[in-house]
């Protein structure tokens, strides 16, 4: 290794010695990996591609997944409208037993004329 020597303003300075503390790493060795990413982006290109494919593969999942869902709310709503509509049927035929079972009872007194 080769040690150098440069002159930095301040105000970097002080950025590369807050990197460093919560690095916590040494100044000069944080310069240094800052000078390293600076001449060696592509081992964190490939990274970010691989990164990009996993995205968008995510994202096509979430895609498919609010679709899904939008199809079950679709036929929740359906199941809920036909829900009432049996249930509207049902108080319908509700009211219309009792003047069946009087009916029923009026016509099956027939048989009673006997017991006199």
């Amino acid at each position: 290794m080769v040690q150098i020597t440069a002159i930095i303003e301040d105000d970097i300075l002080e950025k590369v010695d807050i990197e460093a503390s919560k690095n916590r790493i040494s100044r000069s060795k944080e310069i240094a990996t800052c000078i390293r990413a600076y001449f060696e982006p592509n081992v964190n290109e490939a990274e970010n591609i691989a990164l990009k494919g996993e995205i968008e593969s995510i994202n096509k999942i979430l895609e498919i997944k609010e679709n899904q869902i939008k199809d079950f709310r679709d036929q929740n709503n359906e199941l809920t409208r036909m829900l009432n509509q049996e249930q509207v049927l049902h108080l319908q035929t509700q009211k219309l037993l009792p003047e069946r079972l009087e009916v029923q009872n009026k016509s099956s007194l027939w048989w009673q004329f006997w017991k006199k």
